[in-house]
């Protein structure tokens, strides 16, 4: 006949110590799982920044490709403005009459040969001075005005002014030369206050005469 064996009962602080026993095993197994799922936490945030900086990269490569293709395409404009800019300097320097640009304030800001030679001045000194004070504009024999010059007046309107060689209008170089002139101002943009305007003008035969009256004799 076989004995089965019983385990004497535990006393109270037996049983105690088991019941701490057993719920430090617990704690530890939850200390466990919370470390794992911090690591586990942990891995899947390096992982999303992983791909958040992949899509930078590829973002930022892009906006480096759209860079590149901005700079080829300014240096292709760049090339086009420089091959127009060109063209127009040499139809410039064919025109027949004297070219001036002058902004609002009267300020040369482009000038051909035609209209050095005229207003006896080197084409290199002219741009940047005020047109006012490398010439007088006379009608007749009365001296305009600053505010009556026909410069002024087409800035200050934005209208087309056009003075034909009857109208008996002068221009005097500051070296004293003075010529019956034709010319005509377009301001750029219509209407008052016009910020840029393109002056054409020319001197008639008499203007040689004029020159050569004002040349010292031997």
């Amino acid at each position: 006949m076989k004995h089965s064996y019983t385990a004497p009962p535990m006393s109270t602080a037996q049983r105690e110590l088991e019941r701490v026993r057993i719920v430090y095993e617990e704690d530890a197994v939850l200390r466990r799982v919370q470390t794992i799922l911090k690591e586990r936490i942990h891995e899947t945030k390096i992982f999303e920044q992983s791909l958040a900086l992949k899509s930078n990269l590829a973002d930022l490569h892009n906006n480096e490709l759209a860079t590149l293709n901005i700079l080829e395409d300014a240096g292709a404009l760049e090339k086009d403005l420089a091959r127009e800019h060109n063209r127009l300097t040499h139809i410039i320097s064919l025109l027949g009459d004297g070219l001036l640009v002058i902004d609002n304030r009267h300020r040369i800001l482009l000038a051909n040969t035609v209209a050095a030679t005229l207003l006896e001045i080197a084409l290199e000194e002219m741009l940047g001075k005020n047109f006012a004070d490398i010439s007088t504009i006379w009608m007749g024999d009365r001296k305009l005005s600053m505010e009556e010059r026909f410069d002024t007046q087409a800035l200050l309107t934005g209208k087309l002014i056009s003075i034909s060689p009857k109208d008996t209008i002068f221009i005097e170089t500051k070296g004293g030369v003075k010529f019956p002139a034709s010319f005509t101002i377009a301001p750029f943009k219509e209407g008052e206050g016009a910020q840029e305007a393109v002056i054409l003008f020319r001197a008639d035969n008499s203007t040689e005469k004029n020159r050569r009256k004002k040349q010292p004799t031997a």
